[in-house]
């Protein structure tokens, strides 16, 4: 395989184990997102510290001075996003949530132009228009009141913040570094909001345990893992325009899993997602 698509393939297939994300949601529906948030961001860094431990101890060390970058990839934008995007699904629908998080396209463009200076060419812009209007016609709006739209838009602007502040963090850093304070800070934030003696009776039920694990492995610390490594290899806003294949996945899980039928409007959505991937790929 040609080097040059493995950042591509990377980004695609952890855009695409995020889509999983509302499955495990409504499989455990007494827990908070901020338990969710615990657990996925804990199991995560557990994996990522043997995977330091077994690469290079070095892979540890940090300059104070750049705490802020994980301040930021780790709170504003994981712990942040979960947060919100968790509650949107619950204040809305799975839909109306998806859509409303992946504004964060536009977000990532007009960022990475301000402080990144990537030229907003003519195929960016086309790319980020097909992208979002995929995701549109995927989906579609539902009625939602003003705090699930509120939460949905918000969980978009922190999910675009990953690539920014991610993009500083992998010029300085391994991938395997940024991503494991990623989520040490990110449990670190969580922790003042979980109830913890009621949320450790949750080890009793061996369901809730097995999907907790899944939820934390294939929706935390797998995606990152390869999301962060193709962020490395290429610009911001390419990044964030390919994971757009989340609602695509998201899409035929409900349609294989759950049994929900798919419409032409989402089979137009789902070539209008693929087709700004593809867009983003072509040498001038």
């Amino acid at each position: 395989m040609n080097k040059n698509y493995i950042p591509t393939l990377c980004v695609l297939l952890g855009a695409s184990m995020w889509g999983f994300i509302g499955i495990f949601v409504n499989r455990l529906p007494n827990t908070t997102a901020f338990e969710l948030l615990a657990v996925r961001s804990l199991v995560s860094a557990i994996g990522l510290l043997i995977c330091i431990f077994v690469k290079g101890k070095e892979l540890f060390k940090i300059n104070i001075r750049d705490i802020w970058l994980f301040l930021g990839t780790g709170v504003v934008s994981f712990g942040a996003y979960t947060v919100f995007y968790t509650n949107a699904i619950r204040l809305t629908s799975m839909s109306t949530a998806v859509v409303l998080l992946y504004t964060s396209p536009v977000f990532v463009t007009v960022m990475a132009a301000l402080f990144f200076k990537e030229k907003l060419n003519l195929t960016k812009i086309i790319a980020v228009v097909g992208a979002f209007c995929g995701c549109v016609l995927i989906c579609g709006f539902s009625k939602a009141g003003a705090l699930g739209i509120v939460s949905g838009l918000m969980s978009g602007f922190c999910y675009a913040l990953y690539s920014i502040f991610g993009a500083v963090a992998v010029k300085k850093y391994h991938s395997l570094t940024v991503t494991f304070y990623t989520f040490v800070f990110a449990f670190l934030f969580s922790v003042p909001f979980v109830n913890w003696q009621d949320f450790i009776m949750y080890a009793d039920d061996t369901s809730a345990v097995f999907w907790f694990l899944m939820y934390a492995v294939f929706c935390g610390l797998l995606p990152y893992l390869l999301y962060t490594y193709g962020l490395s290899k290429m610009p911001s806003s390419n990044a964030a325009v390919m994971a757009c294949v989340e609602p695509v996945v998201a899409t035929v899980l409900g349609t294989v899993v759950i049994g929900e039928e798919i419409s032409l409007f989402q089979i137009a959505g789902i070539l209008l997602v693929l087709g700004a991937v593809f867009i983003l790929q072509i040498k001038k």
